[in-house]
């Protein structure tokens, strides 16, 4: 069979060449689409300035979520959660994965700081001064273990999963190696991060 590629552009195709031009539009298409999430421009997450609303939390909740996980993971000598961009990953999880039901538990959780922070401190967590979130949240924190709240230690994960498998937390924060090199048996420890996985 003469193949279709030769035919010039006004002569009619056939079933097969139609469907084989078909084919090559809609997966150069959906190629495209997927190299839009690469781009930066949607999916990869950059960290945002305070007072800008998320994907699913009002520019408030951000605010005071931000807070929240600064206390968690402060910048030490490898740089924090807010670097990190864990309150966008949060925001994103929200909107894009979690159930009505977890939502609610983040907002719970949320709440119920806030609520602690108003009763030690006066004001809104987000408003407290970075000594008084710590005092706050370590109370809450403790707290929470004593009653075992389920919700608590869920937003906890969360927070720690989007921190140790973002870029910053698997490579800076934890030892990284793309090509590991040769296999010691035995290596003195001294002061060793932990391995990413």
């Amino acid at each position: 069979m003469k193949r279709a590629e030769n035919k010039s552009p006004e002569a009619p195709i056939d079933r097969r060449e139609l469907m084989r031009r078909a084919v090559y539009m809609v997966g150069g298409a959906a190629a495209l689409a997927g190299l839009e999430g690469c781009s930066g421009a949607e999916g990869n997450v950059q960290p945002q300035t305070r007072g800008s609303a998320g994907r699913y939390f009002s520019a408030i909740r951000m605010d005071q979520l931000r807070a929240v996980i600064d206390v968690m993971i402060p910048a030490t000598d490898t740089p924090g959660a807010i670097a990190a961009g864990v309150p966008e990953f949060m925001d994103d999880m929200m909107r894009d994965w979690a159930s009505a039901e977890t939502r609610s538990q983040m907002k719970a959780v949320l709440d119920q700081i806030d609520e602690r922070a108003i009763r030690v401190g006066g004001r809104s967590f987000r408003r407290l001064a970075p000594e008084h979130q710590l005092a706050v949240l370590e109370g809450y924190d403790a707290h929470s273990f004593e009653v075992w709240n389920a919700d608590y230690q869920r937003f906890k994960d969360l927070v720690l999963l989007g921190y140790y498998h973002s870029e910053i937390g698997a490579t800076q924060e934890l030892r990284f190696e793309l090509i590991p090199g040769r296999w010691d048996a035995c290596v003195p420890l001294g002061d060793m991060r932990t391995w990413a996985d």
